[in-house]
């Protein structure tokens, strides 16, 4: 040895016992997932490495006994919305996974069906709803049957026939987890008076 570095035979490395650790590596990552309120939720990771262990977070904070691969929210909050991620780990690194996002959408729920309506033949006529929840879509129906490209929280008809009388209106309020139909609303068309018999002149005869 060139440094004076003299190593007998009797003080010899050994590497019989020596082992290079398998660091852990994600081969699967979790996955967002958007589920109704009071649905479940369910992350897993998959991952490659010895003696691994398994911690979830969600926003970057440590949820409690969640240490498996696999994590499970049952009957899913608003406020269990965010983040979650896993740290897997063995006694020589650990790894992070890749985010994903839990979105917990609230079922609608209609706040103010819509109202009946007196509209004037030949004139317009207004139904109205509204709803809470997330992600709202409406569909208006007549007689329980679809109206094409009635979309929106607001129902105009114009020009109302008379054939429109006593029919009724409601709307489907929808979002990703769940439906809700209003009761319906019944339209009275009212013809304006018409005169079918005119007075007729009166002459009046002395005596």
């Amino acid at each position: 040895f060139s440094h004076g570095l003299n190593i007998a035979q009797s003080d010899a490395v050994s590497f019989d016992n020596f082992k290079i650790a398998a660091l852990p590596k994600i081969t699967s990552q979790p996955l967002l997932q958007t589920v109704g309120q009071g649905e479940n939720a369910t992350f897993s990771v998959t991952a490659t490495g010895g003696s691994l262990s398994y911690q979830w977070q969600k926003d970057g904070a440590n949820i409690a006994t969640a240490t498996s691969a696999t994590y499970i929210i049952t009957g899913a909050k608003s406020t269990d919305g965010g983040i979650y991620t896993c740290v897997v780990s063995n006694t020589d690194a650990s790894v992070t996974s890749n985010g994903a996002v839990l979105t917990v959408i609230i079922p609608p729920a209609i706040t103010t069906h819509p109202s009946d309506f007196n509209a004037t033949l030949g004139g317009s006529a207004t139904f109205s709803v509204s709803a809470s929840g997330g992600g709202l879509s409406y569909q208006w129906q007549k007689n329980g049957v679809n109206i094409a490209d009635t979309n929106s929280s607001t129902l105009t008809l114009t020009n109302v026939p008379a054939a429109d009388n006593a029919t009724t209106y409601r709307c489907v309020v929808s979002n990703a987890a769940d439906s809700v139909t209003s009761t319906g609303a019944t339209l009275t068309v009212i013809a304006p008076p018409t005169i079918t018999s005119q007075p007729a002149n009166v002459v009046l005869v002395g005596s």
